[in-house]
């Protein structure tokens, strides 16, 4: 009879690679499925990825760990807070280069709620002025701050 249940949920004991490799692969449909932001075109989803592919896209989002080290060292290890921060950084960047008239209104639509109807609002901004990711923009962002866990958020 089992008298005891040992639950790993911060990586002690077994690897939190998979999990990163989750966050990396979140952040990349979030950004480029036509679901969502649409950078990527009409790219289909992708339910299988080769190790190599998630690897290669692991140090794209997240610069070859750097994004995940210095959340971790701040503090910051719940993956969804960092797919949450990642993607906030970017979609900030995104709407910064817009057009002054288009750039209001993305400003405008990040004080709302970011549901379906808000990332169609920004994917139709998007593909009427395209815009690039910069995933090296959260580095730069956060270089000077001293900000811990839940103050990344805030910055």
């Amino acid at each position: 009879m089992i008298q005891t249940v040992l639950f790993d949920v911060d990586g002690v004991f077994l690897s939190e690679e998979r999990y990163f490799d989750a966050s990396a692969l979140t952040v990349r449909e979030l950004l480029m499925s036509s679901h969502y932001l649409g950078l990527g075109g009409e790219q289909p989803f992708q339910t299988e990825y080769s190790d190599q592919e998630i690897a290669a896209i692991r140090s794209k989002v997240f610069l070859n760990d750097d994004v995940l080290n210095f959340l971790k060292s701040r503090g910051m290890n719940a993956n969804w807070d960092m797919i949450y921060i990642t993607t906030s950084v970017q979609l900030i960047h995104l709407a910064a280069q817009l057009p002054d008239e288009a750039r209001d209104q993305a400003v405008r639509l990040l004080t709302e709620p970011i549901d379906h109807k808000t990332l169609a609002a920004f994917r139709s901004l998007f593909r009427k002025y395209p815009v690039k990711p910069d995933f090296h923009r959260f580095m730069v962002d956060y270089k000077e701050t001293k900000a811990e866990k839940q103050e990344l958020i805030f910055i």
